[in-house]
């Protein structure tokens, strides 16, 4: 027990107080949660054990999870022949917050009776109401996997996977919650005897690994350029396996890739460009504003006399840059635009 680290765990119930959770090595053998409120009362007359009556058997590990929204609490245990010490199985249970037991008297079996034997199991409740539990398996006295498993709100496995190849006989484990669905580990991984690495793991609730597409910087979100400019937008996006980015404006596709290049802008190019990145496990979206200033006609950075001359240069040619109002032709209707946005500056 000691080189697994199965010592009373401590949760903070975020009011103050704090949910216990371990085992006995007398009695029923059996492993326990209580609630300590912030004043130091008990929120059980009792600690509530993780099954009822199991002739024959014995927990040896407690490790709980408590979910403060639905005051419910999650318990997982190695459980195995009292005897012998054999035949283990993994057994994860609810209760709820009057400490009644949810799913049976056993709980639910999470890894069925063999002879291989678990160590560092522990849980992290989910936001539908089940858990998410993790451990690391023994396969033979050299080889080990971290194991995870989905319980759903009802106590019926959802899932069940393997987080790792095979890790270092005396592997640890421990975890840590980053995400309301989403947990990292951490382990040894490694040769047994030799040298080992530390390796992470993240873990989504629905049994799924990797990252969902994340925005890690950008270009500026919002940018004015005179006419006839070019602006570059970017966005940095990190995640797991291929990864789809696309540019849209208005709803309709303009680009893909991490940046999108506008040339020549003008005034039909104003408006929010929205990049869209998106993996098998989600998508993020983030939106940049493009303004165009008119009145910096001749784009030397500021408004001036200059601009003017610039302007009716162009106007007179009935050039195109001269659609201030982007009615598609040269006008009197432009001349007052361009004024309008003359006499403010950009």
């Amino acid at each position: 027990s000691v080189q697994n680290g199965y010592f009373p765990t401590m949760l903070a119930d975020g009011e103050g107080g704090a949910v216990y959770s371990w085992y006995e090595i007398g009695g029923s053998r059996n492993s326990y949660i209580q609630h300590i409120s912030t004043i130091g009362g008990t929120y059980f007359p009792a600690p509530v054990a993780s099954t009822g009556a199991t002739p024959g058997r014995i927990r040896v590990s407690g490790s709980a999870s408590y979910d403060a929204a639905s005051r419910e609490y999650y318990i997982v245990s190695q459980d195995t022949a009292g005897t012998t010490q054999s035949d283990n199985r993994v057994l994860a249970q609810r209760i709820n917050a009057a400490g009644q037991r949810l799913w049976g008297n056993d709980g639910t079996v999470v890894i069925a009776a063999n002879a291989n034997q678990p160590s560092f199991v522990q849980c992290r409740f989910t936001s539908e109401g089940g858990c998410t539990v993790f451990g690391i398996d023994s396969r033979s006295a050299l080889t080990h996997v971290v194991f995870a498993a989905g319980v759903g709100p009802d106590g019926v496995i959802a899932w069940q996977n393997l987080a790792s190849p095979v890790v270092a006989a005396k592997s640890r484990l421990t975890f840590a919650p980053v995400l309301e669905d989403e947990v990292v580990l951490a382990f040894g991984h490694g040769a047994s005897g030799g040298s080992t690495d530390i390796w992470a793991q993240n873990l989504r609730a629905d049994g799924r690994y990797g990252v969902a597409p994340v925005v890690r910087s950008t270009s500026p979100r919002q940018v004015t350029a005179c006419t006839g400019a070019s602006v570059t937008l970017f966005a940095d996006v990190a995640g797991s396996g291929p990864m789809d980015l696309v540019w849209s404006r208005s709803g309709n596709q303009v680009g893909t890739g991490s940046d999108l290049l506008v040339s020549g802008v003008s005034a039909e190019d104003a408006g929010t460009y929205v990049l869209t990145a998106t993996n098998a496990l989600g998508s993020v979206e983030v939106g940049f504003d493009v303004g165009v200033c008119f009145a910096d006609f001749d784009c030397s950075g500021g408004v001036d006399s200059d601009d003017t001359i610039a302007f009716f240069g162009e106007w007179d040619a009935n050039g195109p840059g001269a659609d201030i109002d982007g009615s598609g032709g040269v006008d009197s209707d432009d001349v007052i635009a361009f004024f309008a946005q003359w006499d403010v500056g950009c």
